[in-house]
């Protein structure tokens, strides 16, 4: 049986990731990221904005946190981790946003690190061989 864990998100910074490291080493960095919507009700235009926080470790989180500021766009995707932790006979539930890749949707710069892939315009994408069937 096939399963599937993914979660995509497109939106802008609201702050700078600030990267911290567990307790065993490894690197990770929180961030949120604003996703507009909008619908209609009673004949009018609602508008609304969610704010969808994010945790990446290792690398992504050190790049994140080196190349990201607030108002950044970005494109996120992520997988859903649910935990549970348990303290003075209390149990808590809940689910973490990891991220396990960020694209840098910002235009790009003339001097753009080498260790981060900016989205290209279509534009910038070569044209097919003429050669090709489809």
């Amino acid at each position: 049986m096939r399963s599937k864990n993914v979660y995509t998100a497109i939106g802008h910074l609201g702050k700078r990731p600030e990267l911290k490291a567990t307790a065993n080493g490894t690197p990770y960095a929180r961030f949120s990221v604003a996703c507009n919507y909008s619908y209609k009700r009673d004949g009018e235009t609602v508008q609304g904005c969610d704010w969808i926080p994010f945790i990446a470790y290792g690398k992504l989180a050190e790049i994140a946190s080196k190349h990201l500021d607030a108002g950044s766009h970005v494109s996120v995707d992520a997988k859903l981790k649910p935990w549970k932790s348990t303290s003075d006979d209390t149990i808590r539930y809940g689910l973490d946003v990891v991220a396990t890749d960020i694209l840098f949707l910002d235009p790009k710069q003339a001097s753009a690190p080498e260790d981060v892939a900016q989205a290209s315009p279509a534009s910038e994408v070569a044209p097919p061989d003429s050669d090709t069937p489809f």
